[in-house]
């Protein structure tokens, strides 16, 4: 009867990976036991959740500076691993796996959404580590809702094999709580929080604000500098003619944009931004999310 009820037990109990339960922390998902995957914390109250957890340290794979502050506060370390969403590059996954032999766990492996760059991450990993199968590497995209346009993500996965003890002991230990972040992937970055504000101030008809850190147009005069000064640095001038394309071609509608928002004109602004996403997808489509690792 015992031996019953333990096949019972085993059967009834979910075969990771498999997506948790949580107030702030976005797409969680428990790898293993000692190894967890998902999007950006939210402040104080995702670093207490993440406490609650059991987690010792966070591994970020997005390009944005971490919050090494309250993770402090919350007794949690930050290690900074970034990388792109075109693949995971073989030095980052053999340091992210010596980090997940050595480091203090459980670990939480985080990007922003925790939707594409942490869940490959987190696989490509957990494989070289020998902690999860190929199998369960494919789960976890699946679980996470990896978009299949990510295809240097969906590759890096699918070459995945275990490493030796060896080639680990080779990998970087110096884990970094703030990684060096190239002046593009920064100012890439810059413009994606902008247009996540701004995308939030037109559920409200974009309201005018004192404050200029809640003022529409001037979010909007803030994204057109960014692509002014993103068409300033040298990267840009050794990137295929249509990369400067669109990005000369989002200057002009951030400027657009700003002219909208200062007339009030809200419904034509919405249209401005719909336009601004249609040209990041465009170029992160070309240019971020498909080359192969």
């Amino acid at each position: 009867m015992l031996a019953i009820l333990a096949i019972f037990s085993v059967l009834a109990e979910p075969r990771l990976p498999v997506r948790v339960e949580a107030g702030t922390l976005p797409n969680l998902i428990r790898v293993t036991d000692h190894v967890y995957s998902g999007g950006l914390p939210d402040g104080p109250a995702g670093f207490d959740e993440l406490r609650r957890l059991g987690i010792k340290t966070l591994i970020s794979v997005d390009s944005a500076m971490p919050d090494s502050l309250s993770a402090e506060k919350a007794g949690l370390r930050y290690v900074h691993l970034p990388h792109g969403y075109d693949g995971v590059p073989a030095d980052r996954a053999h340091e992210i796996a010596r980090g997940l032999r050595d480091l203090p766990g459980p670990i939480y492996i985080h990007c922003h959404h925790g939707k594409h760059r942490s869940p490959a991450a987190t696989a490509v990993a957990c494989v070289e580590a020998g902690l999860i199968d190929k199998n369960q590497a494919k789960t976890l995209l699946r679980v996470a809702g990896t978009g299949k346009n990510y295809r240097g993500l969906h590759a890096a996965v699918d070459l995945a094999q275990p490493v030796d003890r060896q080639t680990i002991d080779l990998a970087d230990p110096s884990f970094p709580p703030v990684a060096d972040i190239p002046p593009l992937a920064k100012r890439m970055v810059d413009m994606d929080h902008l247009l996540e504000q701004l995308a939030i101030l037109q559920k409200g008809g974009f309201p005018k604000s004192t404050e200029p850190a809640h003022d529409p147009s001037h979010l909007a005069l803030l994204l057109r500098e960014e692509y002014v000064e993103t068409a300033r640095l040298d990267e840009p001038a050794r990137r295929p003619p249509a990369f400067r394309d669109l990005l000369t071609a989002g200057e002009e509608q951030a400027r657009l944009l700003e002219e909208d928002l200062e007339a009030g004109r809200p419904e034509e602004a919405s249209k401005r931004l719909i336009l601004l996403k249609q040209n990041c997808t465009a170029c992160h489509e070309q240019f971020r999310d498909n080359a192969h690792p």
